[in-house]
């Protein structure tokens, strides 16, 4: 009696299991078919037919099971068939939880595309040897490929040969050293259409890992227009400066013969009118000479005269040339060059940029304060730097610091005069050699501007 009661439970509990586990595959199969995309549903009625199979088999075990317990033949079939039903959910439920999971990331990925396809920019996407990976519609617009044209195909298609041998040298550099030319650093650059025509463009290069891959995106936007209004702007500027210099030129020089005496002994109230007069034409003539020069720079008329220089003796001249305007505002230069290194620049050029940098780190210094001039060498480049113990600069005008006619304090009481073209000129002459510019900012006090060129050995054959 107590056999059969065994047997009882256990044909029992076959049928509940089986009933069960076959029961929810097939629940399963069915949430499977709604999350396959209408196209690949043939393949998984397979697995359907496969689980009325199971059903089938199933069943007949059952069968055998109930007529006869004690057929061995009955208890491995429903074992097996139970354990394939068991397995087939498994899979199943495995496989709808990875289809709604790329189902919801095929849609998030569509809402990026369609996003990305809204910018009006050009955003590009490269590999590290320079293949398009990813173009927007704005991409398309701007160069005038189609986007199949583009992927798989080198980035340099879309520049002039020159701005082309300058990117693979700016990305193999960083790859190679870490040192980044162009990563993170927006700079205008020359594009290149279908049709051959170039334009100009801004262009801002930024790092990411994809899949543990490193990627390069681009951002790019055309500025033609802006380059149309800032020649137009350019040339009324000429004008404007060109008939402002003369009549400065003659007031500049009535005044410098009354100080001389031509007219006769000037009293002190006179001359010190005079000399009033002197220092705001001497102002006046710096400003445009400012004005002419960030002209000259941005509609590319500016010539540069470049040759292998070494770079103490730059950095001697513009000490020099700024001593007594350091003695002036009570403020000492101290200088450390580096031998043997020799930079291909333009020499007056190079030292307008230390003057500016210099000139500045010396107003605002402290009375007693000190100003250091430092080079040194990183990798394959020079850095100079102009250190200065003075208050630092305000967060608020950070990001506006190589802005033209940009000033910490524009008040009409500010203490500090200046232009606010300085900055801006040394950033446009230091790119124009192909190096770059920047600042650091102390926690409490203090300032450093910095520039890098590329850098050659004194001693290698010239």
């Amino acid at each position: 009696m107590a056999t059969a009661s065994a047997s009882q439970l256990a044909q029992a509990a076959l049928i509940a299991l089986g009933a069960v586990a076959i029961g929810a595959a097939m629940y399963r199969t069915r949430a499977l078919m709604e999350v396959v995309a209408t196209e690949r549903r043939a393949g998984w009625q397979v697995l359907r037919g496969m689980m009325g199979c199971f059903m089938v088999g199933y069943l007949g075990a059952v069968w055998l099971i109930l007529t006869d317990p004690e057929n061995v033949l009955g208890w491995l079939v429903g074992v097996v068939f139970l354990g394939g039903a068991g397995f087939v959910y498994v899979v199943v439920d495995m496989s709808v939880g990875a289809l709604e999971q790329l189902a919801r990331t095929s849609t998030s990925r569509e809402a990026y595309q369609i996003t990305l396809d809204t910018v009006v920019d050009a955003i590009v996407t490269i590999d590290p040897e320079g293949a398009i990976l990813f173009a927007n519609s704005g991409t398309s617009k701007l160069f005038g490929y189609h986007a199949d044209e583009l992927l798989g195909q080198n980035v340099k298609m879309l520049m002039p040969p020159r701005d082309a041998t300058e990117h693979d040298g700016y990305i193999r550099r960083y790859l190679d050293t870490g040192e980044a030319r162009v990563i993170g650093v927006g700079r205008e650059v020359v594009g290149r259409r279908k049709d051959g025509s170039t334009f100009p463009l801004d262009l801002s290069i930024n790092e990411m890992v994809v899949g543990g891959q490193r990627q390069f995106v681009g951002s790019l936007r055309d500025i033609t227009e802006r380059k149309e209004v800032d020649l137009m702007k350019g040339e009324f500027i000429s004008v404007v400066s060109h008939e402002l210099r003369t009549p400065l030129t003659s007031i500049r020089g009535s005044l410098g013969l009354l100080l001389g005496g031509v007219s006769g002994e000037l009293s002190p109230k006179a001359r010190s009118l005079v000399d009033i007069g002197v220092r705001s034409c001497d102002r006046l003539v710096r400003l445009i000479n400012d004005i002419l020069d960030v002209e000259k720079i941005e509609s590319g008329a500016i010539e540069m005269r470049r040759r292998e220089v070494p770079l103490d003796g730059l950095l001697a001249t513009a000490v020099q040339s700024n001593r007594a305007f350091g003695d002036q505002h009570g403020v000492r230069i101290e200088s450390v060059g580096v031998s043997d290194v020799l930079v291909r620049v333009d020499e007056d050029r190079i030292v307008q940029v230390l003057t500016n940098l210099l000139s500045n780190a010396i107003k605002f210094s402290p009375e007693g304060g000190v100003v250091r001039l430092t080079a040194g060498r990183v990798g394959a480049l020079v850095r100079v730097e102009v250190w200065d113990d003075g208050p630092g600069i305000p967060k608020e005008f950070l990001p506006r610091v190589f802005d033209k006619f940009a000033q910490a304090d524009s008040s009409s009481t500010r203490k500090i005069s200046g232009s606010g073209l300085g900055l801006s000129i040394s950033r446009a002459i230091v790119e124009q050699h192909g190096g770059a510019i920047g600042f650091d900012v102390g926690d409490d006090s203090g300032t450093t501007f910095f520039f890098e060129l590329e850098a050659m050995e004194a001693n290698r054959e010239l």
